[in-house]
């Protein structure tokens, strides 16, 4: 799409949104994680999108898919560099180029305690944890 296409686009949705104010905050679709095989996990959007997560062998994953962690980092990185992008058009800005690096540390210690899922700091993301035992 053309910067000119995105920047109409941009303003008829900020125009909308001025108008009905009330719309401009709500919850996004649900993604829903299923646990598959060994480490491997399954993803499913509400409209049929899907993704899968493995963890590498030297933490006893296959690494037949990307880390879920590496995702995060990706979305985090393509969500940033989107609403850049976006900023730009609307003001008709052309980027010639834009990357967005992510990075995160990880608390590796989160991995030896079952107990980390009731971490209020998880609890307050709007995380819900449905599970089995075999």
């Amino acid at each position: 799409m053309s910067i000119d296409a995105i920047r109409e686009s941009i303003r008829k949705a900020t125009s909308y949104l001025r108008e009905h104010p009330s719309e401009a905050r709500y919850t996004d679709s649900v993604a829903t994680a299923t646990l598959d095989e060994g480490l491997r996990v399954k993803v499913e959007g509400a409209s049929g999108e899907q993704i899968a997560t493995d963890m590498p062998p030297s933490v006893g994953g296959n690494g037949s898919a990307p880390s879920p962690g590496w995702l995060f980092r990706a979305a985090l990185a393509s969500c940033d560099a989107t609403l850049i992008a976006m900023r730009a058009a609307a003001q008709g800005i052309q980027l010639s180029r834009l990357e967005v690096d992510a990075l995160l540390a990880t608390e590796i210690r989160l991995w030896s305690d079952v107990a980390a899922r009731l971490d209020p700091r998880l609890q307050r993301s709007g995380l819900e944890i449905h599970e089995d035992e075999a």
